[in-house]
């Protein structure tokens, strides 16, 4: 019926159902399937979509891009409060808001390698995990609270480490890693998560400035005095050498 790079959709008659129209979307190898989209509206999450009011020409399936390790989890939704959901065993979790819709759909993909590793945030390492976050439309423009579990995601680090620990969002468009974007974010250290607000989903890493690069720059600035110091007297040998030579011949003083 139709087909592109994330898949294609076929049709067919459902004889249970009074020979109704059947549309069945098909993800490509590398997607999955996410849900049926107006355009703008989640309309099911279901890959089978039965004669569609007003045509097949109205609706599209959304594939996501997926690999072995995404979690991709059709989440309900309440109107009144907000929802918890956990990803990855609990590796991440998200908090949504309150919402008028029934369901929304959300994927989470883990990586060990984040991208743009010769484009680091100056003096950050990163920590070997990142996440680019999916989530259906009717979720659009939501701010959602992501919390990152340090231990579940195998991150390690000292507790001077953890105080410059930070989220950072990959600018697919500038190739940088940047976290302006961010609404806000810290490290709860009781609970030992990462925690941010975010206003849009996109491709996420984690950095950090790591204590053998922080004692080098400490080493650096101790060892500069002495060279400070001694540059300074110097100046100061050099300067008082200069006014005796002009007061005598040989830089000797003269007695009056």
């Amino acid at each position: 019926f139709t087909e592109d790079t994330s898949g294609s959709v076929r049709n067919g008659i459902d004889p249970e159902n009074g020979d109704d129209l059947i549309y069945i979307a098909d993800a490509a190898p590398g997607f999955g399937f996410a849900y049926w989209s107006d355009g703008s509206t989640l309309i099911s999450t279901q890959p089978e979509l039965w004669s569609p009011q007003g045509g097949i020409g109205l609706y599209q399936p959304v594939n996501w891009p997926a690999t072995d390790l995404t979690d991709k989890k059709i989440v309900p939704l309440a109107k009144d409060t907000t929802t918890t959901v956990p990803f990855l065993g609990g590796e991440v979790r998200m908090v949504l808001p309150a919402h008028a819709d029934p369901v929304a759909v959300i994927a989470v993909t883990p990586f060990r390698d984040p991208v743009g590793l010769d484009q680091l945030p100056a003096g950050m390492t990163a920590v070997p995990r990142s996440y680019w976050f999916q989530r259906s439309e009717n979720l659009a423009g939501q701010r959602i609270r992501v919390e990152i579990d340090l231990a579940l995601a195998g991150i390690d680090l000292s507790d001077a480490e953890k105080e410059s620990l930070a989220l950072y969002h990959w600018d697919e468009e500038t190739l940088v890693w940047e976290k302006l974007s961010i609404a806000s974010q810290g490290v709860d250290y009781d609970a030992g998560i990462l925690w941010a607000e975010l206003d849009h989903f996109s491709t996420f890493g984690l950095f950090y400035a790591a204590e053998d690069i922080a004692r080098t720059g400490e080493h650096t600035q101790q060892m500069a005095w002495p060279f400070v110091l001694l540059s300074a007297g110097l100046a100061v040998f050099l300067m008082i050498r200069r006014r005796l030579g002009r007061t005598g011949d040989g830089g000797q003083v003269t007695a009056g």
